[in-house]
């Protein structure tokens, strides 16, 4: 009998997952958003389950820790920061405030799913929501995303973090997660989004369109000089040259389909490469570097780079839209199942955004206090 009501017990092992995935070629084979779980040797296994679950590869989850403590209390964030490896990232399809209201019981089943994994270690294990700022955004599918997962036995945890994504039902409710590290060393591999009339999924263009990209920013002055600096920072690279090489010969282009609103299919081709960078902040900058930018290929076409949000609000990925979302398509998907209605994504995070707003804040009370007491503004004599 199922003790938590919902679901089958499983009395024999969990059947073996689907074939994996076929090889990448090896220009690919860095980009995080093209692995997939199971990626190293698999750690102790569960021997059965009080309630079965989907089994298979999934698309590797790759967020940022910036991104994953988005809106949450800042006591929390601390916290999490100083002892990262304590918690594990529980990132739940399709988080938002919505899921939590239509499912209060929501972390307790989590928890029981958790516990009802045959592997020693799980009844101590807690799975907590973290509190939100005060001041935080509310929406559907407004941040933050994540549960946090407390506790449970080193064994336990391993197998959560390399099986990664869990979807499976308690009581008709359907639930999915993915389990994820709090690392530091995480940066998406996203870039930009690529706008124009010839944006279609033919191979050929999209090759002669990212060499197109790659030759404009490497004769990009502005491009060269900063990528000169920050790899020589790092004592990468020989030269100018070659480390201009370096960091254009990771850049690829994906095509990713699309509907909005207004129009029925706008595609566009996502511009990916490895960051340069292991700060976020010095990290927008290098992104704002290559957004925004006209790439022209030949004398009549065109491609623009954008700083358009497209991402799934259901696992939050950065590298489809929401109604492409690959997960309900696995065979014998437990988990939600979402419409293939276009849904659009939360903003993208900026972790310095209320600091730049008390800053302006207390600029302005000091340019008023200053003309308060009819003193001029040297900045504006200069």
């Amino acid at each position: 009998m199922d003790r938590n009501g919902g679901g089958h017990r499983n009395q024999d092992p969990p059947p073996p997952p689907a074939s994996p995935p076929p090889p990448l070629p090896p220009a690919y084979l860095e980009n995080p958003h093209l692995q997939f779980s199971h990626r190293d040797r698999a750690p102790l296994l569960p021997t059965e389950s009080r309630i079965a679950y989907t089994q298979g590869y999934f698309p590797r989850v790759v967020k940022s820790l910036d991104s994953l403590l988005s809106e949450i209390n800042e006591v929390t964030t601390e916290a999490i920061k100083s002892h990262p490896d304590k918690f594990i990232t529980l990132l739940v399809y399709g988080g938002g405030d919505k899921i939590k209201e239509e499912n209060p019981n929501l972390m307790k089943d989590i928890q029981a799913f958790l516990q009802g994994l045959a592997i020693k270690g799980g009844e101590k294990l807690r799975v907590i929501d973290p509190p939100k700022k005060t001041n935080a955004q509310r929406g559907d599918f407004a941040k933050p995303h994540i549960l946090l997962l407390q506790h449970g036995s080193p064994e336990l945890r391993a197998f959560i973090l390399w099986f990664q994504t869990f979807a499976f039902q308690i009581d008709g409710r359907k639930i999915a997660f993915s389990a994820v590290r709090f690392d530091i060393n995480i940066r998406p591999w996203f870039i930009t989004n690529i706008t124009g009339q010839i944006i279609d999924d033919d191979p050929n263009m999209m090759t002669i369109a990212v060499e197109t990209i790659k030759e404009h920013l490497s004769k990009d002055t502005a491009f060269r000089n900063h990528v000169n600096k920050v790899l020589t920072n790092r004592e990468v690279g020989q030269s100018v040259l070659e480390r201009k090489i370096i960091v254009l010969a990771s850049f690829s282009l994906a095509f990713i389909p699309r509907a909005t609103d207004e129009v029925e299919d706008t595609p566009v081709w996502q511009l990916a490469g490895c960051p340069v960078y292991d700060n976020m902040k010095d990290h927008r900058q290098w992104l704002k570097m290559i957004r925004r930018t006209d790439f022209h290929i030949g004398d009549m076409k065109y491609i623009r780079s954008t700083t358009e949000i497209i991402g799934c609000v259901w696992c939050k990925a950065e590298t489809h839209s929401s109604e492409d979302c690959p997960l309900p398509r696995l065979e014998d998907w437990k988990g939600p199942i979402p419409t293939h209605d276009f849904v659009e994504p939360e903003p993208y995070y900026k972790p310095n955004a209320e600091t730049k707003q008390r800053n302006e804040k207390r600029k302005a009370r000091k340019e008023k206090a200053r003309k308060s007491k009819g003193k001029k503004n040297p900045a504006r004599e200069k």
